[in-house]
Order: C-alpha cells, then structure tokens, then sequence
C-alpha cells in the first residue's frame, strides 16, 4: 500500500483550515470535500507549497510530486458572482463557475425531482422542495443529501431559511408552518393562528378557518428569528421566535407578502386591488397604494431597493410604477416595453432595475432617475427570469424553455445620464454581452437558477 501524504491545509491569510492525510491520487476537489465548512466550488485556485504550484482541476498530487508531506493553499474567487447553480435537463443541480462555465460540483437527487432550489445563507446547503411533495436538505459541499424532512400535513408549498442557516420553515397545503431544526432534521414546531387564538376571537376578527390550502408561504425575517406567514386575501401573521409568539396580525393582504432587506418593513397584497406597507409593528399600516392589475395575486410583485428607498411595482402592465418606499410617494415610472412587464429586480448595489417582459426582451434601468440604460432587443424564447451577480459585473437570463444565459459586462461606462455617472462609483460599468449558455432544465425548476452566496466563515 503506497503512504500517505500529509497536507496541511491553510488560508491566504495564514489561517489553518484542516490537517488531513491521503493518497497521491487526490485531487483539488478531493481535498476541498474534506476541509469543513468549504463549498469547493468558491475557490478559484488551490496552491501547493514548496513550489508555489497550481493544482489544477484533474491533476492528482502525485502528478505534481507532492512529497510526503505538502502545504495546501485555498484561494477564494476574486468575484463573488463565482458560482452558479444550475438545475439540469435529468432532474440533477449543477454548480458552474460563471466565468468558464465548468462544473465544480454536481448534485444527484435520484428519483427525487426539484420544483425549486433554496441555498441557505450561510452557502453551504441547499434545500428542494420535490415533486412528490416534500422537502430536503443537501450539502452543497458534498453534493449529499442531510435531511428528509418528513410533512404528515401533505404537499410542501415552498421553503425559507433563517438568517444563520440554523432554522428552515416549509410552508403546506394542510396550513400549518412548519419550522425544522437543521442541525438533527426534526421539526420543532407547528406554526398557525387557530393555535394560539380561539376559533370566536378569528370569527370576531373576520378571519376564515386556517385550513387545507389557505397558507400561501412562510418566510424568515432576513436578520432576525421573526417569521412571516401569509394566508391568501385573508391576512398576513408576524411571529417572534420563528413561531414562538403572535407579533402582529395584518389583516385583509396576504399575497406575495416580503420582509423588506433590512427587515423593518413588511409589503403585501390581496385580491382587491390594494397593496399595503407595514412599518415596524405599526397596524393599521403606514399606507396603501392601489395595484393596477386584474388580478394582484401571484401575477403582481413589490421589490424592495437594497436601501429601502423605493420600490417597483409590475403586473400585468407595460409600464413599472416606481414608489418610495417612506410615505408611498411618486418616484417615477419605467416605460418602455411593449407587452406586459413579467418580474423586476434590484442590482445588488441598488444602481440598477432590471425587467423583463412578454415581449420577449429584458432592460436596465437607472434607479435613481428611471430612465432605460439598456434593452436587450428581442430574446429568442423569451426572457422567464433575470437576476444579478453579487458583485453587479454580471446578470443571468433565464428564457421559456429553460435555456440559461450568463451575460458579462464589457468595458465602458452604460449610457445613463450624466447627473447619475456622477453619482456612481462602483457598479455595472460596460453593456452586457453574453458569455456562454446552457441548458438549465424545464420549467419550474429552472426559475432556481441562481448566483451562489459566498460561503462564511
């Protein structure tokens, strides 16, 4: 039996991230796989010492001539967009340096299908929600499967994790919340107004019985253990301690409710045509403003600034009305498509709005004064999503039939007005162009296609 290298395995930084042993037919991921609390996907190059050699994807430390005892060196990408999560045409998830498009890691799920793909906070798990119904939990460090998280209640409608990774709440057509320990796999508690309030306190209160089908989804406040569960047109619940407490009950909206990204205010909308923002634990709500759409559902979204300084609203409409998100006040109004906007989203920066629309093109637009900075022209197919990289330096385009586009900036400054260039200091610089495209699965899977969080620690 041939011995045993022994690889000492540090950070740039000099910090020792693991001591491990194995044979020379190891390579960089085998080595990646091995150190805790690392998504080997992140890192952009390994470095073997003495020598200063790159240890390459495929290469094995025999190969190199290690010797019997090396230093390893994790190098992080220097790009936060660097890792990409892809589900793909057989049901699997593939994560993808977005700059090559290789692939660091595949996760098999067998037979256990996604309809969508959850990472958590921290970068290191995913969660799926299957389409047998259920939900799970993967390491993306491994590609293996953690937990099955068992629902007596029936089908799991959607999950969300809290702030630290510790805690995930699935939401399920029986109206029950419930939140599971991460760490052991076990649920923790049942989550639902008819539990803590009697059944004539609801009936007072004009609320319908929490049962089969009501609970539309369940969310983590995004820096704290507050939770949210939202109950069709008939209201929306604020928890604390992921469940432990009833904060607040905001009746009448509980559609596509959303913790704003600080936390401090709460959007939601209902079925007659009026959208409400809750500030703090203020009831009756800061404002209300009116949704020109058919049906404010589903079909209709609020989206936050990373400030919270406004905020866009789209549905069924070919223009975006822009508000503030104080006092609900005009900002301004993106026009410019010609059929229906689909979505919006910030740039992580807050610069930029992104939309997309059923005629088939995606457009930026410039936050600040709501003027397009570019459109994409006509998308074969279509444009089904579009998000941003954290780093601003690249989007991804979804389209209809699942094909995936990762679009790069080029150099030069994007064409907006000069007042705001001014302003500017960082962000997207150049137009995008495409970088490269690949199959990313069939809808609605392939609408979790997104930019990996850097892993912590």
């Amino acid at each position: 039996m041939a011995p045993l290298i022994e690889i000492a395995v540090t950070s740039v930084a000099g910090n020792q991230l693991a001591n491990l042993r194995g044979p020379a037919e190891w390579t960089k991921a085998d080595i990646c796989l091995r150190v805790p609390d690392v998504l080997h996907s992140s890192w952009a190059e390994v470095r073997l010492f003495p020598g200063d050699r790159e240890l390459v994807d495929g290469t094995s430390l025999g190969a190199l001539d290690a010797g019997p005892r090396v230093e390893v060196m994790l190098v992080r990408d220097p790009a936060p967009a660097g890792v990409i999560c892809v589900p793909t045409a057989d049901g699997d998830a593939a994560i993808l340096r977005a700059r090559d498009q290789s692939r660091a890691l595949t996760v098999s799920f067998g037979d256990e299908n996604p309809l969508e793909m959850t990472a958590s906070p921290n970068g290191l798990m995913m969660a799926t929600r299957t389409t047998a119904g259920n939900c799970r939990i993967w390491s993306a460090n491994s590609g293996r499967r953690i937990h099955r998280l068992e629902t007596a209640g029936g089908t799991v409608k959607g999950a969300s994790w809290s702030w630290d990774s510790q805690l995930i709440v699935t939401s399920s057509v029986d109206g029950i919340a419930r939140v599971w320990d991460v760490a052991t796999g076990r649920c923790v508690r049942h989550v639902s107004p008819s539990s803590v309030l009697p059944e004539a306190e609801l009936r007072r209160r004009g609320v319908p019985r929490f049962d089969l089908g009501i609970l539309q989804s369940a969310h983590f406040a995004p820096r704290d253990m507050r939770l949210l569960t939202a109950y069709g047109d008939a209201c929306c619940v604020v928890w604390a301690d992921a469940g432990m407490e009833m904060l607040a009950m905001l009746m009448g909206q509980g559609y596509c409710c959303r913790f704003s990204p600080s936390g401090a205010s709460i959007s939601a909308l209902g079925l007659r045509n009026i959208g409400k923002i809750w500030s703090g634990e203020d009831v009756p709500p800061a404002y209300e403003f009116p949704i020109k759409v058919a049906f404010a559902g589903p079909e209709a979204e609020v989206v936050f600034q990373p400030q919270e300084e406004i905020m866009p609203l789209s549905g069924n409409s070919a223009s975006v009305r822009v508000l503030r998100v104080t006092g609900g006040g005009h900002h301004g109004i993106l026009v410019g498509h010609a059929l229906s906007v689909l979505g919006t989203a910030f740039s992580h920066s807050g610069i930029y709005i992104t939309t997309y629309s059923a005629d088939n093109t995606f457009a930026l637009w410039g936050a600040e004064t709501c003027r397009c900075v570019w459109n994409s022209g006509t998308q074969r197919h279509g444009v089904h999503l579009v998000r941003f990289s954290f780093d601003d330096e690249r989007l991804m385009t979804v389209n209809q039939r699942g094909r995936l586009t990762v679009w790069q900036r080029e150099g030069g400054a994007l064409p907006d007005d000069k007042r705001q260039a001014m302003r500017v200091r960082r962000g997207m610089r150049g137009v995008p162009v495409p970088l490269w495209t690949v199959r990313a699965g069939t809808w609605p899977a392939s609408e979790s296609a997104q930019f990996w969080p850097i892993p912590r620690g």
